[in-house]
């Protein structure tokens, strides 16, 4: 659970670091991006404990046997990485979901944002199925904790696809957080059981599903990947079919070997 504090503290990180890369560069000009920098100083204000090398990896946050990495994109390229650090220490994956969006589009040669503007999804922790069911059996390690840190972020994309103005095929300049909404953890399958908008016995159809959770119907990949994972992890079954959609139940206990 997080409070008044964190979200204190959050924003005061959040301060720290654009101020001081708008010094350096500007927005989207240095290497590390905004919203992977802001996390690592909020669960690791000390950067002397940043980017410790580790093998052939460098962990993003080590101290005391505990490494934290920030992964703002697909958990398909950690694993690896993950498998390698879990031999010997602790470690936390700390996962970004935007809450709320504001979007601001930019000039690729002005560099003139536009007005800001809402974006109508909402990010929810629960959409982090997809991702733990790409981390395969590396989700089931008891030394491995997710943190699904949901945010309001500003995003800054340019101008520079084509269609609609520029928009379609367009380039993500950087997301910038601007506040703390929530921190969820998941460390098993009793709290992904939790994210869960249906009760055990409950049944649902993949399109049941999505809306329920709040995925956008574009997203079929996402979709079905987080329903393999469901049944991977042994949290729901398939049980039926309803012409030519599959049924699936949510069980009452895991009964995966991995649960």
């Amino acid at each position: 659970m997080i409070d008044d504090k964190d979200r204190k503290r959050f924003a005061e990180t959040v301060s720290a670091v654009t101020s001081a890369d708008s010094a350096d560069s500007g927005i989207g000009t240095y290497n590390e991006k905004t919203m992977h920098r802001v996390l690592k100083y909020f669960f690791e204000p000390d950067d002397s404990f940043h980017e410790i090398p580790l093998g052939a990896y460098v962990a993003d946050v080590r101290r005391d046997n505990r490494i934290t990495e920030i992964q703002t994109s697909g958990f398909a390229a950690i694993r690896g990485r993950l498998d390698f650090f879990l031999r010997t220490d602790e470690v936390t994956v700390v996962y970004p979901i935007i809450g709320r969006k504001t979007l601001v589009w930019v000039d690729p040669e002005s560099g003139n944002g536009s007005p800001p503007i809402t974006s109508p999804k909402k990010g929810r922790a629960i959409h982090i199925l997809p991702e733990l069911g790409r981390l395969g059996d590396v989700f089931y390690n008891d030394k491995l904790l997710i943190k699904c840190v949901v945010v309001e972020a500003t995003e800054y994309k340019l101008l520079d696809g084509w269609g609609s103005g520029g928009k379609r095929g367009s380039h993500r300049l950087d997301r910038v957080p601007t506040a703390l909404i929530d921190v969820v953890d998941i460390a098993n399958t009793d709290d992904v059981r939790s994210l869960l908008p249906f009760s055990p016995g409950d049944s649902f159809t993949s399109k049941e599903f999505a809306k329920a959770c709040g995925f956008s119907h574009k997203s079929s990949r996402d979709i079905s990947m987080a329903l393999k994972f469901l049944e991977a992890s042994g949290i729901a079954e398939r049980a039926a079919k309803k012409g030519n959609a599959i049924v699936y139940r949510v069980t009452e206990r895991p009964d995966s070997a991995f649960a």
